[in-house]
């Protein structure tokens, strides 16, 4: 696939990923079974970093993970952006931090 038939747009880019794998007869669904997680967390891999995502997405639709998402990676393949962090376990949210009731 060439690089300029991807729109750069993260909403357009999801509609046309959506679209390919259609064309390939598979879904966001069959992924997330594939990587034991959850439909949603393949759909925000288009708007947010998650490396193990984004290369499964490039390898359904026969490209390269630079190719897909430029803005991610270089052209040699290495990593721009970091994934999300893991939950270190500690407490998260602002009712935690500041000692508020919910």
């Amino acid at each position: 696939m060439a690089n300029h038939q991807i729109p750069t747009d993260p909403t357009e880019r999801a509609a046309w990923v959506m679209a390919a794998l259609r064309l390939r007869r598979r879904s966001f669904a069959a992924i997330a079974r594939d990587l034991a997680i959850s439909q949603q967390s393949v759909r925000h891999a288009l708007f947010q970093p998650s490396a193990r995502v984004e290369a499964r997405l490039a390898e359904e639709l026969g490209m390269n993970v630079q190719d897909l998402f430029p803005e991610r990676y270089s052209v040699d393949g290495s990593r721009l952006v970091h994934t999300r962090k893991h939950n270190s376990g500690g407490p998260i949210g602002r009712n935690v931090e500041s000692g508020g009731a919910a």
